[in-house]
């Protein structure tokens, strides 16, 4: 009331919010029906999150409580479920969207915060970050922490990151169905609301069959959906829901690099190499191509391209380490065959564009619009899009990953 009758008085808020009073001023704003308190309540919170990337990451929590506060759902006559139109509720949740699930504690994010999410982003364009494998795998195992530890313990098993899918399909493990059994119909009841904003046309044809369908968690006529629409079109639908927007993460990057311009931004003040990778994870069939324009050269040479290396160490030169693939401003191409020099430098002001085929296992490198080189990978499933960087080194990531 106190953030309410400031505003009343003055136009404007000055508080400092939290979890808390974010949620119960967006709820009294809301009572009182102050739409202009709650865009200001909105831009507070962006403002926050420009300011410091990393608290983007706050999001889920914040949504998962403002959530269990506010009745949103009511039942329409058609039976389906009406959202009530509120301005940080959206906002929230395109946050969560933007960040990878991976990297979403489970203790942090509620089923039915989860299921806004998706449903808001289901068939639309929005931004979206995690292929929607890994949107299933996050779904069930959220709904498994709430069982029991043993529930958790036995899918975790029966559904790998995509770091290991691979392996798992050339290995797989016998897995205990008298034993799930005895939990199936409790896993179906906390994951039914979300299957349906789950879209299993996304999902490679393989992980669904072996995966996900023994499990027998996804009603029929949703698996024979998704295989009716890879017999007619000969393909997946890209891995990844909506508009892919790619940018800077500083959960994943050397200890002495920083990000600023809402992500677009890499930068370091350190004299040795680090690297950083994008929020983006390329993990399903399909091309993928993204522009890196250098706005500044460090001391030493600056390298771009992807690494697919599980225990990839961000502090240390990507270039030294297993499954990387990498083009320098020195003009070498690093890759797991050794070291290639090339009869081109890139410097300040150049763009790079790079367009990775899943397909063939491919990555072309373009400067400023002229394709270079074509170098191949190895057979891995999941690649991430890398630049390894030195003070004064600088460089601007487009916001839009191109998909085809």
């Amino acid at each position: 009331m106190k953030i309410v009758l400031e505003f009343l008085y003055t136009g404007t808020i000055e508080a400092s919010f939290n979890e808390d009073n974010l949620v119960e001023a967006n709820l009294a704003a809301d009572f009182f029906q102050l739409s202009e308190l709650q865009r200001l309540i909105v831009k507070n919170l962006k403002d926050a999150f420009d300011e410091n990337v990393s608290d983007v990451n706050r999001s889920p929590e914040l949504l998962s409580v403002m959530i269990s506060k506010m009745p949103f759902h009511q039942k329409s006559s058609a039976g389906g479920e009406e959202i009530v139109n509120d301005q940080l509720l959206d906002f929230l949740a395109e946050s969560v969207a933007k960040i990878h699930f991976d990297n979403i504690p489970l203790s942090t994010f509620s089923i039915d915060a989860l299921a806004y999410v998706l449903s808001y982003t289901f068939n639309s364009n929005k931004t979206f970050s995690t292929p929607e494998y890994m949107v299933f795998r996050y779904s069930v195992l959220l709904a498994a922490q709430h069982i029991d530890l043993d529930t958790y313990n036995m899918l975790e098993a029966r559904l790998p990151d995509l770091d290991f899918v691979e392996i798992f399909l050339e290995d797989e493990q016998e897995f205990n169905h008298k034993k799930f059994n005895k939990v199936r119909q409790k896993i179906y009841r906390l994951i039914h609301p979300l299957i349906k904003f789950i879209d299993f046309r996304r999902i490679d044809g393989r992980i669904l069959s072996r995966i996900i369908e023994p499990l027998g968690i996804i009603p029929s006529s949703i698996i024979i959906e998704a295989y009716r629409n890879y017999s007619t079109n000969k393909r997946n639908l890209p891995s990844t829901r909506g508009i892919t927007k790619i940018y800077w993460d500083e959960g994943g990057s050397g200890g002495h690099i920083y990000v600023m311009g809402e992500g677009s931004i890499a930068t370091t003040n350190h004299q040795c190499y680090e690297n950083i990778r994008t929020n983006f994870v390329i993990s399903n069939n399909g091309t993928y191509e993204w522009d890196i324009r250098i706005e500044e050269i460090g001391r030493l040479e600056l390298c771009v391209g992807v690494h697919a290396n599980s225990k990839f160490n961000y502090d240390l030169f990507g270039a030294c380490q297993k499954n990387t693939w990498l083009l320098s401003s020195a003009g070498v191409l690093y890759s797991h065959t050794g070291s290639t020099f090339i009869n081109y430098k890139f410097s300040k002001g150049d763009q790079i564009t790079l367009r990775l085929n899943m397909n063939e296992r491919t990555l072309v490198f373009s400067f400023n619009g002229k394709m270079l080189l074509i170098t191949e990978l190895k057979r891995k499933r999941k690649y991430y899009p890398i630049v390894s960087l030195n003070h004064p080194a600088k460089v601007r990531l487009s916001p839009n990953l191109r998909q085809a």
